[in-house]
């Protein structure tokens, strides 16, 4: 198996900022995900009809390290200034909401498609393995940057495996709908909304996107609880048909499809910027351990990646 001085599991934003700090510094690291492509939250799905971005629907921006990995996102047209997010500054990835997720994969060399199980330690090295037995590689240090219950799961018990345990996510339905070009439609996600609806964002209205009309509606989390098990056909019928009726009718759409964000938000965050333990050569990171926000999941991986280049240079 090839041999690096850090592997990291899990290429969202925080995984993605922790490499990009021992990129920086000259230590050889490997990241892998278990994913098909970059994204995670800041996914956008295509379709004929034209994109979706059906996660986060844009970003705020208070840290001024954040700030200057943004600026540098600006710069190369992978993100736009979007108005507001709690008072902060808000950015919309373009012309995706995943494209600079992406770039960073890319010029990260991001592995997807590995589902890493628990690490196996020898001889002061980690041998990892995918969930099926096959080996993917040594390392000195592993960096879990994958949501807090996924972590808990592959950790040893120890202090570092206490706090992803007791973290709590809330979950979101979302429906993606379009329609037809031409159709008659009511200016959906104006006014009130059923309860059964947090928010209707147009998708053809974001900055770089193709035209034609069409809106991600997200669930509130009452609704989504209540309704957590549907199959994806059925809760984005259900949100269609609340919508239309409170709306007072509108055109049959097109395209319905469902998604299930299981880890949507953090409910609890464990207040520590990351968890590092240097006799055990483990380490974790995520929004899990400052806050619900794509800045909180950037900090995290960022700051454990300075931590580790001062560990290994």
């Amino acid at each position: 198996m090839s041999r690096h001085r850090v592997i990291i599991v899990g290429a969202g934003l925080a995984g993605l900022a922790c490499a990009n700090e021992l990129s920086r510094a000259g230590i050889p690291f490997r990241i892998v995900d278990k994913g098909r492509g970059a994204g995670g939250r800041c996914s956008s799905r295509r379709s004929s009809f034209g994109r979706f971005d059906h996660g986060a629907p844009r970003f705020g921006v208070t840290d001024a390290r954040f700030k200057k990995a943004v600026d540098g996102w600006e710069d190369r047209g992978l993100v736009a200034a979007f108005g507001e997010q709690d008072g902060a500054p808000a950015y919309i990835g373009t012309p995706a909401m995943n494209s600079f997720i992406r770039h960073e994969a890319e010029r990260l060399d991001v592995e997807f498609g590995l589902e890493i199980g628990a690490p196996l330690k020898r001889n002061g090295q980690y041998g990892l393995y995918t969930t099926y037995g096959e080996p993917v590689g040594d390392a000195e240090f592993i960096v879990f940057a994958a949501p807090a219950p996924q972590t808990a799961d592959r950790l040893p018990r120890s202090d570092l495996r206490d706090g992803p345990k007791h973290v709590n996510f809330d979950p979101d339905w979302t429906a993606m709908v379009a329609w037809d070009e031409g159709s008659d439609l009511p200016d959906l996600g104006s006014g009130s909304l059923p309860d059964s609806i947090a928010s209707v964002e147009w998708q053809d209205e974001l900055p770089e996107r193709s035209r034609g009309p069409r809106v991600v509606i997200h669930a509130t989390l009452e609704w989504t609880l209540e309704h957590l098990d549907l199959e994806k056909p059925g809760a984005a019928s259900r949100l269609v048909y609340d919508l239309k009726k409170h709306v007072g009718g509108f055109p049959d759409p097109a395209h319905v499809e469902g998604h299930r964000w299981r880890y949507a938000r953090v409910r609890n965050a464990i207040g520590t910027s990351f968890g590092f333990d240097t006799s055990l050569q483990l380490a974790t990171c995520g929004d899990w351990h400052l806050g619900p926000n794509c800045e909180d999941a950037w900090l995290s991986g960022y700051l454990l990646g300075r931590a580790l280049v001062d560990e290994l240079s």
